[in-house]
C-alpha cells in the first residue's frame, strides 16, 4: 500500500518516500501568467499572507478559535463571519485526494482511498435508440483501452433478433430495463450476421435494452498498445488539468483522455479520435511539459505547443479543440522524459547543452525562446550521450540536476538561487568519493 506524508512545516507532500507537487506548486504557472507585471516582493507578501490566513483558518475550523497577527485579523474574521451567517459542516478538511493510474498490457489499477483497486477501462456508449433491425444515433468515440462497446436499443415488444454493428465478434453482456444479465442466459450470438437472438422478445420501452459487446481482440489490442507505451505523461486542458495527453511511444503522436457520457475525467478512457499528429516528420516525441496555458512538445530538434480552444459544431454544440503550433525548429530534447520545470521554465537536454525555455505567453514563434543556461559546464556536455541524461529537480534547495550515467559516473549539479547565472558543479565517481569544480 502506497503512503502519502505531509511535512506541514515546509508544506510538502512526499507518496512512498518521493515528493510531490502540492497545490501552489501546480498554481505557480497560472500565477505568472496572470500576475507576470506584479513585482516579485508584492506576490511574496501575498504569498505570506495566504499561508498564514488559511493556517488559521484551518484551526478555527477545527478547534473554534484562532489566534493570528493583528495586520492579517480582518481576513480571518470576514471568514468567521462567513461561517457564522451561513449553516456550515465541512466534511473534510486538508483531506488528500488523488488517483494513481498504473497500466500494462493486460491489466489496469488504480490507487484510490489508500488501496490499489483493479479497474476495467470506460465502456463507451458507442449508439443509443438504436431499433432492433439497426440504426440510432452515434453517441461516444471508441475507447483505445478497450475492446468493448456499448449499444442502446428502443425495443419494439416482438422482436427477437437485434442488429449490432459490423465490427461486432461476441456479446458479453444484456442490461433490459436497467437489471443486468449474462449474455449466455439472455439468447445466443451469430458472429456471422451480427445478431444477437433473445429467448424472448423484451418488453416495449425506449432505450431500454443495452447490450455490450467485444470488437475483433487482435486489432484492439494494437490501439491499447499505443496507449500503454506511452512513456510521456502530462496534465492538460487548457487553463485546466482534466484531461491527460499521453505519448512516446516511439512515434510522433500524441493522444489525449475524454470525458465519459456523465461528464466524468478519467484515465481510463481514451477516445479513438483523440489524438494530435506533431508534425509531418516520423521523428518521436521526447517530452512533453505544460507552461502557462500551453503543452509544450519536444522532439529531437524541435518544439511545438499545443494549445486548447473551444470549438462551435454545426448543429450548435462545443467541443474541445487542440491546435499545434510549431515554436523552435532549432532545439529541442534528446533526453526522453528529462524536461523538467526549473523555477518555472521549462528545461531540455539538446546538442551538447542544457536549454532554458524563457517563454512569453505569446507563443509566437522564436529562436530567442531557447537559453543556454550550461556554457560553464559546456565541454562536460559536449562529449556526453545525453540520451542517457536522467535529471531532476528540487525544488525545495533550488537545485538541478543531470546524472550523465557515463563511466565515470558524473553528474552536473546547478544551483540556481546563487546569483544571476546560478553556479554548476561536477562530480565524478562513486557517491563518498567525489570531485568537483
Amino acid at each position: 500500500m502506497s503512503n502519502l506524508e505531509f511535512a506541514g512545516d515546509r508544506h510538502i507532500y512526499y507518496l512512498d518516500g518521493e515528493q510531490i507537487p502540492c497545490v501552489s506548486d501546480l498554481c505557480r504557472f497560472i500565477v505568472r501568467e496572470v500576475y507576470k507585471d506584479t513585482p516579485d516582493w508584492q506576490l511574496e507578501a501575498a504569498a505570506d499572507r495566504g499561508t498564514k490566513v488559511h493556517a488559521a483558518a484551518e484551526i478555527l475550523d477545527k478547534s473554534g478559535s484562532a489566534e493570528i497577527e493583528e495586520e492579517y485579523a480582518p481576513y480571518l474574521e470576514a471568514y468567521a463571519s462567513f461561517l457564522r451567517e451561513h449553516d456550515v459542516n465541512w466534511e473534510l478538511i486538508e483531506h488528500a485526494g488523488f488517483h494513481i493510474y498504473i497500466m500494462s498490457a493486460g491489466n489496469i489499477a488504480v490507487y484510490e482511498n489508500g488501496v490499489f483497486v483493479a479497474k476495467e477501462p470506460y465502456v463507451p456508449l458507442v449508439i443509443a435508440g438504436a431499433a432492433p433491425a439497426g440504426g440510432g444515433t452515434t453517441m461516444e468515440p471508441i475507447n483505445r483501452l478497450s475492446r468493448l462497446r456499448r449499444i442502446t436499443y428502443s425495443a419494439d415488444g416482438t422482436s427477437t433478433a437485434y442488429v449490432l454493428p459490423p465490427e461486432a465478434v461476441e456479446v458479453t453482456g444484456v442490461s433490459i430495463d436497467g437489471m443486468d444479465y449474462a449474455a449466455s442466459a439472455m439468447g445466443s450470438f451469430s458472429a456471422e450476421n451480427q445478431t444477437f437472438t433473445f429467448l424472448q422478445a423484451p418488453v416495449k420501452g425506449v432505450g431500454n435494452v443495452e447490450i455490450t459487446y467485444g470488437a475483433d481482440p487482435v486489432a484492439s489490442t494494437k490501439s491499447r498498445m499505443e496507449i500503454i507505451r506511452c512513456r510521456l505523461h502530462e496534465s492538460y486542458n487548457g487553463s485546466t488539468d482534466t484531461r491527460l495527453f499521453a505519448a512516446g511511444n516511439g512515434t510522433n503522436m500524441c493522444y489525449y483522455t475524454g470525458p465519459t457520457m456523465n461528464g466524468e475525467a478519467t484515465a481510463l478512457y481514451f477516445p479513438a479520435l483523440n489524438e494530435v499528429k506533431v508534425d509531418m516528420s516520423a521523428s518521436e516525441i521526447t517530452g512533453m511539459k505544460r507552461h502557462y496555458s500551453k503543452l509544450m512538445i519536444f522532439k529531437q530538434d524541435e518544439v511545438f505547443t499545443i494549445s486548447y480552444e473551444a470549438v462551435t459544431l454545426t448543429d450548435g454544440t462545443t467541443t474541445a479543440g487542440f491546435y499545434l503550433r510549431p515554436m523552435n525548429n532549432e532545439f529541442g530534447n534528446n533526453a526522453i522524459g528529462q524536461v523538467q520545470t526549473v523555477n518555472n521554465y521549462p528545461r531540455s537536454l539538446c546538442k551538447g547543452g542544457v536549454y532554458e525555455w524563457r517563454v512569453t505567453s505569446s507563443y509566437y514563434k522564436d529562436e530567442r525562446y531557447a537559453l543556454r543556461v550550461s556554457d560553464n559546464v559546456g565541454i562536460t556536455l559536449q562529449g556526453a550521450d545525453l540520451r542517457k541524461a536522467v535529471t531532476c529537480d528540487d525544488g525545495i534547495q533550488k537545485t538541478y540536476y543531470v546524472f550523465l550515467n557515463d563511466s565515470e559516473g558524473t553528474v552536473l549539479v546547478n544551483r540556481y538561487d546563487m546569483g544571476k547565472e546560478g553556479v554548476w558543479c561536477i562530480y565524478k565517481g562513486k557517491f563518498g568519493d567525489s570531485r568537483h569544480g
